[in-house]
C-alpha cells in the first residue's frame, strides 16, 4: 500500500523545495537553477522575476554574471520546445532527453518550408537545409556572434518568407530563419548568447556552442539514458507528481515517460495524495522528508511571473488552484499568467502597468500581505529599469473581475 499524504502537506513540502517558503531562499543563481531544473525564459523578464521570488536581495546582474561571465547556466530550447535557463552541467542530458522529438518532427517541417520558399529543386531540400546550416555555422565561426537579423544579412536565404501552418490558428507568414535557428539550438549547434539592451530585451545574439562552452559535447548522451536523468531531476524539484505531469513538463510521450520511471527503479517511489485518485511519484529519498513536513500558515506571499517554472511543472493544477479560477490564470494551451500565491496556493493574478503594479484577488482577506509584496516588487522593477526607487510606489489590490480571462500568458482580457 503506497504512502498517502494530504494536499496541504504536499503543497508545504513543494513550497520549500521550490525556495518559496520563508527561510529557504537560494544562496546563488546556480543553486536555484539546479534545484528547480530550469527557469522558463520565453519572456526575457521571467527568469529574473522567478529568481527574485526565490533569492534574498536578488539583483539582475547576478543572473547576467551566471549566464555570460561564469557561464554556469545557459539558455537553450528544451522542455516542451521552449527556452529555459538550465545548469551547464545538465546541458548534455537535457538536450538529449528533449531535443530528439523536436529534431524528428521539425525535419519534415523544414523540408516543406524549403519547398515553399523555392530554395531547392524537388528532391534536393535536405541538401539545401544542410547548406543553410553550414552557412550559419561558417558565419558564426568568423563573426563570433550575431543576432538573427545579422545572420539573415549574411545568409540572405534565411530572409525568405513562407506560409507556416496555414490551417492552424498559430500559423502565419514566417521567415526561414525564424524556423531554422531554434532547431539549430535544439540540436546543440548554436546557443543563445548575450542579450543586447536591457533586462527586458528579447534581442539576443547567437553563438556556436563549441565556442561558447569549449570542450562541451551536448549530444553525447543517448536519449534512453538522458530521459531517466531528467526525470530524476524533475521529481527532485516537482515531486510528488504524476507521470502525466512529467510528460506535460518535458514534452514527452506516455511511453517515453513510463520507460524513464521504470529505468529509475527503486530510486522512484509511488504514493497517493488524498482526494486525487491519481498515482503520484517522488524520489524515494524524499518520502521521509515529506512525512516529516508540517503544515504551517506563515502568510507568505510570492508573486511569480508568467510561465514561472513551478506552476508550469504540472498538467493538473487543482492541488494549488481551484478549478473555477483556471480560466483567469491559464490560456487555452495551459500557459500561465503572472500569479499571486499565499502559502503554496494561487490566490490571484498580477500585472505590471507603466507606473504601477496591479493585483486581482479572489479573496481579499490577504490584501495587506499582498500589498506589502507588491510594493517590494514595484521597487525591484524600478531599480532594474534604472528608475528612482524612492519615487512614490503605486500598487492597486482589488477583487478579480468575474469576466477576466487569460488570452495568452502575457495578455489578460475582460469579457
Amino acid at each position: 500500500m503506497p504512502a498517502s499524504f494530504s494536499v496541504d502537506q504536499v503543497n508545504a513540502f513543494l513550497w520549500k523545495k521550490q525556495h518559496l517558503a520563508p527561510g529557504v531562499s537560494g544562496k546563488s543563481v546556480s543553486e536555484i537553477v539546479e534545484d528547480v531544473v530550469g527557469l522558463h525564459a520565453t519572456s526575457p523578464t521571467t527568469p529574473y522575476l522567478s529568481l527574485r521570488a526565490r533569492m534574498s536581495d536578488f539583483q539582475p546582474s547576478q543572473l547576467e554574471d551566471a549566464l555570460y561571465r561564469e557561464r554556469s547556466v545557459i539558455k537553450v530550447l528544451c522542455m516542451r520546445q521552449t527556452v529555459h535557463v538550465i545548469p551547464v552541467s545538465h546541458l548534455a542530458h537535457v538536450l538529449a532527453a528533449t531535443g530528439n522529438r523536436l529534431r524528428r518532427s521539425s525535419w519534415s517541417e523544414l523540408v516543406r518550408l524549403v519547398q515553399s520558399a523555392h530554395l531547392a529543386p524537388p528532391g534536393e531540400e535536405k541538401i539545401a537545409l544542410a547548406g543553410l546550416k553550414g552557412a550559419v555555422e561558417r558565419h558564426l565561426a568568423q563573426a563570433g556572434s550575431a543576432t538573427a537579423a545579422e545572420l539573415a544579412d549574411a545568409v540572405p536565404d534565411l530572409q525568405r518568407r513562407v506560409h507556416y501552418a496555414p490551417d492552424k490558428p498559430y500559423g502565419g507568414v514566417v521567415s526561414v530563419g525564424s524556423m531554422l535557428l531554434p532547431r539549430l539550438t535544439a540540436s546543440g549547434l548554436i546557443v543563445r548568447g548575450r542579450t543586447r539592451g536591457t533586462w527586458r530585451s528579447n534581442l539576443h545574439e547567437y553563438a556556436l556552442l563549441r565556442d561558447w562552452l569549449p570542450g562541451g559535447d551536448p549530444v553525447s548522451v543517448p536519449a534512453e539514458v538522458a530521459q531517466p536523468l531528467l526525470l530524476r531531476s524533475y521529481l527532485a524539484a516537482f515531486g510528488p507528481a504524476t507521470l502525466e505531469d512529467a510528460a506535460w513538463w518535458a514534452g514527452w510521450s506516455k511511453s517515453e515517460t513510463s520507460r524513464a520511471v521504470s529505468a529509475l527503479g527503486v530510486e522512484a517511489a509511488s504514493l497517493s495524495v488524498d482526494g486525487s485518485g491519481s498515482r503520484y511519484w517522488a524520489l524515494a529519498r524524499d518520502v521521509p522528508l515529506l512525512e516529516a513536513t508540517r503544515v504551517e500558515s506563515s502568510q507568505t506571499v510570492r508573486m511569480l511571473p508568467s510561465l514561472d517554472g513551478y506552476i508550469m511543472g504540472y498538467q493538473d493544477r487543482r492541488r494549488f488552484l481551484a478549478p473555477e479560477h483556471a480560466r483567469q490564470v491559464f490560456d487555452r494551451s495551459g500557459n500561465a499568467y503572472s500569479t499571486v500565491w499565499l502559502d503554496g496556493r494561487v490566490v490571484g493574478i498580477w500585472r505590471e502597468m507603466r507606473d504601477s503594479v496591479e493585483c486581482f484577488l479572489w479573496n481579499e482577506d490577504c490584501c495587506q500581505q499582498v500589498t506589502s509584496e507588491a510594493l517590494a516588487l514595484d521597487q525591484f522593477l524600478r531599480r532594474a529599469d534604472g528608475r528612482d526607487p524612492r519615487e512614490d510606489l503605486v500598487v492597486h489590490v482589488r477583487s478579480c473581475p468575474a469576466g477576466l480571462y487569460v488570452k495568452t500568458p502575457f495578455t489578460p482580457c475582460e469579457g
